[in-house]
């Protein structure tokens, strides 16, 4: 039988305490905001941001996709992944016609245990006949939790491929933030930045930056309020000032009172609670959708002891408290 200690995995890529950790590291490199009053940036960050005169979060908005981070996440090594690289793995899939074929080929070269892993969960996709085989027993429900497994497990096998390498390189990566390029240093900081700010969106608001996007830009001035109680960067979007500019006009006082309330608060005061924002939510929010939620609280909470996350080993050290933190949070985790 199989031990709690252990049990995770099973269900996910065996180095995914690793994931956790380089993604520790990077938090901590890039200076993660904490919850003293407002959001705010540390010295180093704050001077570099100022440097490119303060620029919004905007960009994030639209390109916050994997090949972005990763293209960011190259350079800062000197090793950039080109426009023309992301279109060379485009015309590659499109020739497979099979991104598992892809992915198992790079299954091969990965260390340890998680080649095979991988080689197990996509093997019975490597062709129509076997997928439809794997399909055919399952309802509708099962074909959704299927996809979403899969999905999982292809963004676990870019993170370990792209990611876990980094690994060795702690002091490359904080010389490149802090000394080598301003400009890719704020696009990470940026990136980091609009992360965090999700995490704290999801938790006040109840939906992420994106979400209350698109409802704002379709008329909702209540979720247009919401996105400015967390980024006040927004002004930025010209449909942001096309609003402002429309209340003006029409003299909607009320639009400006809201807007000044959203202004004025402090995004992580909540029906008068102060939330404290760690860094185990928001790795938790960052990996959920790459395998966490298919674990059982025991088995998450011993990942993330082994992860070395201090949260959990300082402040849910048992399973039981761990379980109603947990509790408290699901609600605010990806869907």
């Amino acid at each position: 039988m199989i031990s709690d200690v252990t049990s995770w995995k099973q269900k996910l890529d065996p180095a995914f305490d690793q994931f956790i950790k380089v993604h520790l590291v990077a938090l901590e490199k890039m200076c993660l905001p904490q919850s003293k009053g407002y959001l705010r940036l540390g010295e180093g960050p704050f001077q570099t941001i100022e440097l490119e005169g303060f620029p919004s979060l905007a960009s994030m908005y639209e390109y916050n996709r994997p090949a972005d981070a990763l293209s960011d996440i190259g350079l800062i090594f000197d090793e950039p992944l080109t426009v023309e690289d992301i279109r060379s793995m485009k015309r590659e899939l499109k020739k497979e016609q099979n991104i598992f074929t892809i992915i198992l080929e790079g299954a091969r070269e990965l260390r340890g245990d998680s080649g095979n892993y991988y080689l197990s969960v996509f093997k019975p996709l490597l062709s129509k006949r076997t997928c439809d085989e794997c399909l055919s027993t399952k309802n509708d429900s099962d074909v959704k939790a299927f996809v979403k497994r899969v999905r999982g497990d292809i963004l676990s096998f870019f993170y370990n491929w792209f990611m876990l390498p980094l690994a060795s390189k702690e002091i490359e990566l904080r010389r490149s933030v802090e000394m080598r390029n301003f400009r890719l240093s704020t696009r990470m900081i940026k990136r980091v930045l609009f992360y965090t700010w999700d995490a704290v969106s999801l938790m006040v608001n109840g939906a992420s930056l994106k979400e209350l996007l698109k409802r704002a830009r379709e008329g909702d001035d209540k979720s247009l309020f919401q996105l400015v109680k967390v980024d006040k960067t927004l002004f930025d979007h010209d449909w942001v000032r096309e609003r402002i500019n429309k209340a003006s006009y029409s003299g909607d006082n009320l639009f400006f009172e809201g807007l000044g309330d959203a202004i004025r608060s402090d995004p992580l005061e909540h029906d008068r609670i102060k939330v404290r924002l760690d860094k185990l939510f928001v790795i938790l929010k960052f990996f959920w959708n790459y395998g966490l939620y298919k674990l059982s609280d025991s088995e998450l909470h011993e990942l993330l002891i082994q992860s070395e996350i201090a949260d959990v080993t300082e402040n849910h050290h048992d399973v039981e408290s761990f379980s109603k933190f947990l509790q408290r949070n699901r609600v605010y985790l990806p869907k």
